[in-house]
């Protein structure tokens, strides 16, 4: 009987040990050819600071406001060699958009929007979008752009912050 009970204790621990667990993801690239990356001239940490809206050139879904180009830049690179930038949202919206990060004063219906010269990038999923480059005399210049966009009705008043990670991959 003490065996019994002793079994039942542990069953709930024994289901714990063989339930699947969180998985951590690395990946990465060993490649003869790299580049030096800056984001409008800035090589680590770079902030994309956007100038505030007003909430009336929001007032609609769809509506967008205070484009802000930035330029990624890659330089000392093979000159044989052509890349792609890829840029991964830590969040997206049902649009494509890149989610308000902000929980606590943020604005209302409000999320970003990038684009570069072919226009919207959408972001269909967290795995991001590829844009390629041509890399000529070891450099490659790529311009980009964010913008606030509406989504879900009117802009009300608050803050936005969105972020992308980027990663180059060679070929």
């Amino acid at each position: 009987m003490k065996y019994s009970a002793l079994l039942i204790a542990l069953a709930p621990a024994f289901a714990f040990a063989q339930s699947a667990s969180p998985i951590l993801n690395f990946e990465g690239e060993i490649t003869n050819l790299t580049c030096n990356v800056a984001v409008n001239g800035n090589t680590s940490s770079p902030q994309i600071a956007l100038n505030p809206a007003k909430v009336a050139d929001l007032a609609t879904p769809g509506a967008t406001a205070i484009p802000t180009p930035f330029t990624m830049t890659l330089s000392g690179c093979d000159n044989s060699s052509t890349a792609n930038i890829k840029l991964v949202p830590t969040a997206i919206t049902a649009s494509g958009n890149l989610k308000n990060l902000l929980t606590t004063g943020q604005a209302n219906n409000v999320n970003m929007q990038l684009y570069n010269n072919g226009g919207t990038l959408a972001l269909t999923s967290a795995a991001g979008v590829n844009v390629p480059v041509v890399i000529a005399n070891g450099t490659a210049t790529s311009q980009f752009g964010v913008r606030y966009v509406a989504e879900g009705g009117s802009a009300g008043e608050g803050l936005v912050k969105s972020s992308v990670q980027y990663a180059i991959s060679y070929q």
